[in-house]
């Protein structure tokens, strides 16, 4: 399940740092209930040592300027934001205290809310055609001779990439229903990436992740693609990262 939030500036100006997954994920936390921010801060869907907190959102959705002095995206009229997930709950929290102040601040910015839209649950098959709304990003943390730690962000030609990702959607399956996942590997080839696919963001001003946008073929149980739909693709999920669209296949 997922809504579109859409927002216009307070002050026919709304101003943004580059790197705003922080803020943005700050925002959604603030705006759920206590109970709920609460079990996902300190708990989560769990699978075995792994916590997963269910929901991703998009990049902002519109018209903007970049500002290279400031380092800022400079919108000025209405933009969108998606968020998603698997639990209702945590939507209807989120819509709930939003509607509740039609007026409220993003960052710095003081911001009106002019809808809130559900969007339909597509019928999925066994293979969609997709395009990322927010970077997909795997992962692994590997260890020197020295034993620095070092985190190394696979890119989506690389035969890891593929697995990472089937074994992600696996454990949130796990976490969420408690039961074992569809007996179906999550298979994702890319279609159309591009070096500005790649999408280097600095979290908190200090955590750098690699993710990539593009378009992307991804086919298994459609279980497993209605899950990676609401919890979004990859890892980093809560960050802002692997929420798609689905493309509609053009008949040659």
């Amino acid at each position: 399940m997922r809504i579109k939030i859409q927002f216009s500036p307070a002050n026919n100006i709304f101003r943004i740092p580059v790197n705003y997954n922080y803020l943005v994920q700050s925002f959604i936390y603030n705006n759920i209930s206590n109970k709920l921010s609460d079990f996902l801060h300190n708990k989560g869907y769990t699978d075995g040592k792994r916590s997963f907190k269910m929901f991703t959102f998009s990049r902002l959705q519109g018209k903007c300027n970049y500002n290279n002095e400031s380092k800022s995206l400079i919108f000025k009229d209405n933009f969108d934001l998606w968020v998603s997930s698997p639990e209702s709950e945590f939507l209807e929290s989120y819509a709930t205290e939003l509607l509740k102040n039609p007026e409220i601040r993003l960052g710095e910015n003081q911001i009106y809310i002019n809808s809130i839209e559900v969007s339909m649950t597509p019928a999925f098959k066994e293979e969609i055609l997709i395009k990322m709304i927010s970077p997909v990003t795997v992962y692994r943390t590997l260890e020197d001779r020295e034993g620095n730690k070092k985190t190394y962000y696979f890119h989506p030609r690389e035969s890891e990439f593929p697995k990472l990702v089937s074994e992600n959607i696996k454990r949130k399956y796990r976490a969420l229903y408690k039961n074992e996942p569809p007996d179906a590997e999550v298979k994702i080839i890319p279609e159309k990436l591009s070096k500005r696919s790649e999408q280097i963001t600095f979290y908190k001003d200090k955590y750098v992740i690699k993710g990539w946008l593009g378009v992307y073929k991804i086919k298994s149980h459609p279980e497993m693609l209605k899950l990676a739909w609401d919890a979004g693709i990859g890892a980093k999920n809560p960050q802002g990262f692997g929420m798609f669209e689905i493309l509609e296949e053009k008949n040659e």
